[in-house]
């Protein structure tokens, strides 16, 4: 009985840890994501001509950042 009990506390704690792992890796995603749309951003102000359509691109990427930041 007591060897069912601590295969189920292992399984828990496996479970667990996958949980974390994965976790972790949609927040690293979120970041990696986060940071290329930072870049893009950037790059866009830097080099984007006064058009309609690269401000709209910009505000478009501004919206997609603010709204993984959330």
């Amino acid at each position: 009985m007591h060897s069912d009990s601590e295969k189920r506390c292992s399984l828990i704690e496996q479970s667990h840890i996958a949980l974390q792992v994965m976790s972790q890796n949609q927040l690293q995603e979120k970041e990696n994501v986060i940071k290329e749309l930072q870049k893009q951003i950037s790059e866009m102000k830097v080099s984007r001509e006064r058009s309609t359509e690269g401000r709209v691109k910009t505000q478009a990427l501004e919206t997609a950042l603010s709204q993984l930041k959330a």
